[in-house]
Parts: structure tokens; sequence; C-alpha cells
């Protein structure tokens, strides 16, 4: 060997494991993460902020209503929405949940059955069918600060509309 060749290997053999090291350290085995430990209780109520109305309280919220352009179509629930019914839609309670709604302005109540999904703005919390927007004379309002107050969410109340609205 030539006295230069003797003078780079070193220089040469530093330099390819210099940077074979880091590409070495790229591939090593991670560290398994451990899956979090989720409580029934978490599981159950998302982390996100709370919707759903707590089914042992009254809450106060706003109401709008919703009518002509949807009336005839399915909703959420797959039922064909009736306008003149006594129905709302709420985000998160469970389909058939019975409702008692107040009008704060005037003090009128109803009570209605969730059968779809909504209201799709912010700052609403029920989106009450014009029916039900009729008997508590908000309709020229729009928006009406409400008490809502969950009769029942266990889903076992049977509606029937009555024969004279299947007409409609």
């Amino acid at each position: 060997m030539s006295k230069d060749f003797q003078k780079l290997l070193p220089i040469a053999l530093m330099l390819l494991i210099g940077l074979t090291i880091p590409v070495l350290t790229q591939f090593q085995p991670q560290k398994a993460q451990k899956d979090p430990i989720v409580t029934v209780k978490e599981a159950v109520q998302p982390k996100t902020k709370k919707l759903a109305l707590d089914f042992d309280k009254r809450i106060l919220g706003k109401a709008s209503w919703y009518g002509v352009p949807f009336h005839g179509r399915r909703t959420a629930n797959g039922e064909i929405y009736n306008m003149h019914t006594l129905t709302a839609a709420h985000k998160t309670l469970p389909f058939d949940s019975i409702v008692k709604v107040t009008n704060q302005l005037n003090n009128e109540s109803i009570i209605v059955r969730i059968n779809d999904r909504g209201p799709y703005i912010n700052g609403r919390d029920i989106d009450l069918s014009y029916g039900a927007a009729k008997q508590l004379n908000m309709l020229h309002s729009g928006v009406i600060p409400v008490k809502l107050e969950v009769i029942t969410n266990k889903s076992k109340f049977v509606y029937r509309t009555p024969p004279s609205l299947n007409k409609l």
C-alpha cells in the first residue's frame, strides 16, 4: 500500500462509520406505546363538548324551527317529516325522546318527540317543527330562548300520526 492510502484509510473508515451510525439508529426498533386506559364512563361520554342534555336536569337554550323546505322529506330516523306534527330535531338526544319545551318569553309549553338531527347552526339547541313553533307562538321570532326538560329518553314511546295529518 502506498503511504498516501495508509494515511487516508483511517479517515475513510471514520467517515464511513460516522455516516452509517445515524442510518442504523433510524432502524432501531421503537418502544411499543401503551394503549391508554379508558374507563367505561370515559368510553360512553366523549371528551368533547357535552352536547346532550343531562337527563336529570333542565337546561336553558335557544330554539329555532323548520318547515316547508323539509316537509315530506325523510328525517334522520327514517320517517317522513310532517311539519304540522309536534316533533323536533336535536343533535344528540336518542330518537323518540320526549321533551317538554317552554317558551321563556311567554311561558307557553309543548311536548315534542325527537325524530331528527340538528340544528346545524351554532348556538341553537333544538329545532322545532312548524307545528310545534306555531303552538309556542314563535313563528315570527324565528329563534327564542327556551327551557328544555327531557321527560323520557327510553325510546319506548310509540308515536302514531293522526289520520287527518297523513293526508297532508
